[in-house]
């Protein structure tokens, strides 16, 4: 029945503002998060580099959006879940099958982090150091970090979301012959996926000193990308 899906849409749609309201919460406590990457040196005063306090400041953006996607994901589990006890039989299928792909997300996000995460604390400690080497040591990290989000909203991503996003409907479709409540999920997936792309932060696009002064944390995390970056990520889609 289309209204029962309806209605499991618009559960998964509340589910998704209670995501977004637990992640905010979560993103408030970024700054406090990122503070503890700031190297506390014993011996050699802590560096004010460029390059280390642009790398501390795109890390906090991006543990915001993981905190951020998380949360949504999350949410995006728990209340279809919770839904089995309330909404028809005939929409356990499509309840279990969406929130299994959102818990899935969830993992995915959760504990494959940005790599400017933890090359934003390998440059704290090697400012530490006041190696020779250490210009080149910070220049190398933010290099790999910037590769980290060039390659993440490269066209093969959207291709990769596509295609996870057709296993559940065609789980729904081929197991339980439910081809209006497979499509449904494989929109919804697909839209979220696409949405957690395009949010990604990409600040070490920008060439080195040029990365936009940061703004209140999570308001400045799940904003899409600057114009520029989602041109580019368009022409080459």
């Amino acid at each position: 029945d289309y209204s029962d899906e309806i209605v499991v849409m618009g559960a998964r749609s509340v589910a998704g503002v209670m995501g977004v309201a637990g992640a905010m919460v979560l993103g408030a406590y970024a700054p406090m998060a990122q503070a503890q990457t700031t190297p506390h040196c014993a011996s050699v005063a802590p560096s004010t580099d460029p390059t280390v306090s642009e790398l501390q400041t795109e890390a906090g953006s991006a543990r915001t959006w993981r905190y951020v996607w998380t949360g949504i994901n999350g949410g995006l589990t728990v209340i279809p879940l919770a839904g089995i006890a309330v909404l028809p039989r005939s929409d356990r299928p499509s309840l279990i099958v969406g929130a299994s792909t959102s818990f899935l997300a969830a993992g995915v996000t959760w504990f494959w982090p940005l790599n400017v995460e933890s090359d934003a604390q390998k440059a704290s400690a090697a400012a530490c150091r006041a190696a020779s080497n250490q210009d080149e040591q910070l220049n190398r990290l933010r290099e790999h970090s910037r590769r980290d989000e060039q390659a993440r909203i490269q066209w093969p991503w959207h291709l990769v979301n596509l295609g996870l996003a057709m296993i559940p409907g065609a789980i729904l479709w081929a197991g339980f012959h439910d081809l209006p409540g497979g499509a449904l999920t494989s929109a919804g997936a697909f839209a979220t996926g696409e949405l957690q792309l395009l949010t990604q932060p990409t600040g070490l696009l920008s060439p080195p000193g040029a990365t936009a002064s940061a703004s209140t944390p999570w308001i400045g995390s799940i904003t899409p990308i600057h114009s520029g970056v989602m041109l580019r990520a368009t022409l080459d889609w």
